[in-house]
């Protein structure tokens, strides 16, 4: 995965990288830490060199959490300079950060001072330019690097669905009248974590009247018999991947109504149409023009895409 990172980065022209998003660090580094926190507080970044090392800024005294990994050349404490750590000081925080990373584009680059970054505060960016260094977009750096999957990484994303798929049997088994939607969405976050789990993204949920529309969150209300009960699972799994499936069941023991027949057919029959298409070869565009899509009057609370 690493060499991928670095192909593109040889293939967009930077001396490196600077990596913020724990999910790009962990896919650089093999190594987590507090995932969900430092995704919202950046404490912690890692630098690739296109041709160098990897040398990872970890939060205070968390330099063991990557003795495992066999890329990591180096462990250094992360710079902080977020308001919450920096307070008044964040510029001069701001100032030890962008020479740290300065020095290292220097020694490593070969006079390429362009490097990709993929989250950064606009000080961060001012001060890095006052040093020499032009910033260039690590997204798309980091989402092409990883648009092609490994075979190790194909057995993780199957490991994660199967995770996934016995967490929502055990929820189906726990859907009775008198559950509420918190409550059996409790399941489905239990099942994962006790796989080896980590999270999940969202929390979409909803029961009866709350179905629609659509991204309504799970609540406390008590799901009655004969409600529909519709899910998407937004899970991140084990090893990190993300296993992201949708299913809408019947409560109770007691027959669908017509309406809920009639839904439940719109439904098959587009999914079936649609996922006879995907044949390999298939373009984008053609599974956009070929695809079948709602009847008009289920368009104003739509999904936004045809594929999921």
């Amino acid at each position: 995965r690493l060499e991928r990172i670095r192909a593109e980065l040889r293939r967009r022209g930077y001396a490196g990288a600077v990596l913020y998003d724990p999910v790009n660090i962990r896919y650089a580094t093999d190594s987590t830490n507090m995932q969900l926190w430092v995704a919202h507080n950046p404490t912690r970044h890692c630098f690739v060199a296109t041709d160098g090392p990897v040398v990872l800024f970890d939060y205070f005294s968390c330099e063991h959490l990557s003795d495992h990994s066999g890329v990591v050349d180096e462990v250094r404490p992360a710079v902080s300079w977020m308001y919450l750590y920096g307070g008044e000081l964040t510029e001069q925080k701001v100032r030890r950060w962008a020479a740290g990373i300065a020095d290292l584009v220097k020694e490593h680059g070969g006079g390429n001072s362009r490097i990709a970054v993929d989250h950064i505060n606009p000080e961060g960016v001012e001060e890095l330019a006052r040093l020499g260094i032009s910033i260039g977009n690590g997204e798309a750096l980091m989402e092409n690097a990883r648009l092609i999957k490994s075979p190790d990484e194909i057995l993780a994303m199957r490991r994660a669905i199967v995770a996934c798929e016995a967490a929502m049997g055990e929820m189906e088994q726990a859907l009775k009248p008198g559950i509420s939607e918190n409550e059996l969405w409790a399941e489905l976050h239990r099942g994962n974590i006790a796989r080896g789990g980590e999270w999940i993204e969202t929390r979409l949920l909803t029961s009866g009247p709350r179905t629609n529309p659509w991204f309504q969150e799970c609540s406390s209300r008590k799901i009655e018999a004969g409600d529909l009960v519709a899910f998407d699972t937004d899970l991140i799994g084990p090893y990190g991947f993300c296993a992201d499936l949708s299913r809408t069941w019947l409560c109770g023991d007691g027959k669908p109504t017509s309406e809920q027949r009639d839904l439940f057919r719109i439904a098959a029959d587009q999914i079936g149409h649609n996922t006879a298409l995907m044949q390999p070869g298939i373009s984008f565009r053609d599974l956009v023009e070929r695809s079948a899509v709602p009847p008009r009057d289920c368009f104003p609370t739509r999904y936004g895409v045809l594929y999921h």
